[in-house]
């Protein structure tokens, strides 16, 4: 139990203030880009939970890759394939 919790405290003193606000900025600037490239296109809006799901599973399904399945296949050696 303390041994998770020292992590998630440890993880929160090395958070970069800077990197997190570019990070942000990154996002409200593609978001806002891809919005309004179909708002022109189309003529018209989605609701705003449909682009809070699209956008949201979309930031997750992101940081997951990059965190830690590239992590993973970094770590983990190299596997051959033999194909047939």
């Amino acid at each position: 139990m303390t041994m998770g919790l020292q992590l998630r405290i440890g993880l929160f003193n090395k958070l970069n203030y800077k990197l997190l606000l570019k990070h942000f900025a990154g996002w409200v600037i593609f978001i806002t880009y891809e919005v309004s490239f179909v708002r022109f296109s189309i003529g018209t809006f989605s609701p705003l939970q449909n682009y809070i799901c699209y956008y949201g599973l979309n930031v997750l399904l992101f940081y997951f890759n990059a965190h830690i399945l590239l992590s993973f296949a970094i770590k983990s050696p190299s596997v051959k394939l033999n194909i047939i």
